[in-house]
């Protein structure tokens, strides 16, 4: 498991090692899931993709600022630059600008 600090939150996510392909797949649980939902399926898929595995704020191995921020709401308006965020630390996206 590697971490990722984001907005002073600690958050959790698995990347498996790269392939011929150059193609990424990013797996993003449901609502009161973790990143182990989708273990299965990237043990399969890992021989041809590079799989990456996030855990949301407040659920798996990821911090919450607070218990009050474990919430839907506040998940779904922060995945996108989380997730960017993500993609940048691993090398998977190449930062903006």
């Amino acid at each position: 498991m590697a971490t990722i600090e984001i907005l002073g939150v600690r958050h959790a996510y698995e990347l498996t090692n790269p392939t011929t392909d150059s193609h990424a797949l990013v797996f993003i649980h449901g609502w009161l899931l973790s990143r182990g939902y989708w273990q299965p399926l990237i043990e399969r898929l890992a021989p041809d993709y590079q799989c990456l595995a996030y855990d949301l704020r407040g659920f798996g191995q990821s911090q919450s600022k607070s218990a009050a921020e474990a919430n839907y709401q506040q998940n779904f308006l922060s995945l996108p630059s989380n997730i960017d965020a993500t993609l940048v630390d691993t090398s998977l996206l190449k930062p903006q600008g």
